[in-house]
């Protein structure tokens, strides 16, 4: 391939667009990987069981659902003013949570940090989607996933370095509605999407009105096994990743330091996989990276719960959060790739639904199969076969590489 057509130039704005979109991803980020670092903690400071704390984690996944209704808004009045509004609501959310006396008020503020940061993470993807370059789009959409991982990492030397505070979880929660201060500044530096305005004259060109369904329906079948490959990655993956620090806490008996360095520590191998699949994603296609990738977040979770050795359990979790980012990048370049403009963020989103469904009842079976199996690890290993079949749905995707915004 030549170089002029292996790489294309990425214009100043994108990157300041990147700066803007990304600095809110990660902040949205940051209280999202609360809700799974603090489970022993909140777990004992409300009194709650293993069993009710792997069903609160599930309950809480659902509160990316409703998120479809209002992303559904940014295909028909734009996606910068739902993007700041999805702000303003997870700095609330984080105020509830931190607030929390009781298990049902802490539920409710952990279930609105998921819906408002569900909704500004889709939002965030499509609008670099949209503005990136047909040969430089999965590598950007790696690098806001970057900006997530900072915001992954913010919170997790945030949990470690205030973790021996009591009840440290509600300041943490706490600092994350610091960037409702933020909006000021993000609401004057971006700009509304720019195939969104095209979208949008052109429609009223033709004396037409935005109707998102109409390109669901026309591309139904893509939708539906984009919905089908999510639906069987998070089921398994979802609880692993949630029950991470609640494993080695209870079951290998880690401290909360020791989760915060493995976090640390395996957590660069994100930067890797997002900059790096998504420009092998680029180069050779989303459906190499996105398959290997699916294949070896499997062998890495299932290699973290198998083993109690803490290089093993160190290794395999790079090894599985080189996979998950490298699929997240291949399959966030599908879904956004595959859908016309008018209907790209309820697609985002739809697919979503399919993700959060799955990351629900993946973590109710843990927390069915706990008894059976004798301890949380054991019952996320009875799932992770389940990335087998989700591989199996993968392959048949259609290739999107370099297909331009339409």
């Amino acid at each position: 391939m030549a170089k002029t057509e292996a790489r294309e130039k990425i214009p100043a704005s994108l990157w300041l667009l990147l700066l803007v979109v990304g600095s809110a991803y990660m902040t949205s980020r940051y209280d999202f990987q609360l809700s799974t670092l603090t489970i022993p903690q909140f777990q004992a400071s409300l009194g709650m069981s293993d069993q009710q704390a792997a069903f609160m984690t599930g309950l809480v996944k659902l509160g990316a659902i409703p998120a479809i209704f209002m992303v559904f808004w940014a295909d028909k009045i734009g996606r910068k003013p739902v993007f700041l509004w999805s702000i303003i609501g997870f700095s609330i959310a984080a105020v509830i949570a931190s607030r929390a006396q009781s298990a049902n008020a802490l539920l409710l503020g952990l279930f609105l940090t998921r819906l408002f940061t569900m909704i500004g993470e889709l939002l965030a993807i499509v609008l670099i989607a949209e503005a990136a370059p047909p040969k430089s789009r999965a590598y950007m959409l790696g690098i806001l996933a970057i900006c997530g991982t900072l915001g992954d990492a913010t919170a997790i030397i945030s949990y470690g370095a205030l973790g021996d505070m009591k009840d440290s979880w509600r300041l943490l929660y706490l600092l994350g509605a610091i960037p409702a201060v933020l909006v000021i500044f993000w609401r004057k530096a971006l700009k509304e999407s720019d195939a969104f305005v095209a979208a949008t004259a052109e429609h009223k060109a033709h004396h037409q009105s935005m109707n998102p369904f109409h390109g669901l329906k026309a591309n139904w079948k893509t939708m539906a096994g984009i919905c089908l490959v999510l639906f069987l990655f998070w089921i398994p993956v979802s609880p692993a990743l949630s029950l991470l620090s609640k494993h080695l806490q209870s079951d290998v008996g880690w401290t909360q330091a020791g989760v915060s360095t493995l976090q640390m520590g395996a957590g660069m191998m994100g930067f890797v996989g997002n900059s790096v699949g998504g420009y092998l994603s680029d180069r050779i296609g989303r459906k190499i990276v996105g398959g290997g990738g699916i294949l070896l977040t499997g062998l890495g979770l299932a290699g973290v719960y198998f083993f109690a050795s803490t290089p093993f359990i160190a290794g395999f979790y790079a090894v599985a959060l080189l996979g998950w980012f490298a699929t997240l990048v291949a399959t966030r370049a599908i879904t956004t790739e595959s859908f016309a403009t008018e209907a790209r963020a309820t697609a985002t989103g739809t697919a979503e639904i399919a993700a959060s469904s799955a990351a629900f009842a993946g973590n109710v079976l843990v927390a069915q199969l706990i008894p059976l199996a004798g301890n949380t690890g054991n019952a996320i290993l009875w799932l992770t076969p389940i990335v087998v079949l989700c591989f199996c749905a993968f392959l048949f995707l259609k290739e999107t590489k370099g297909r331009a915004m339409t």
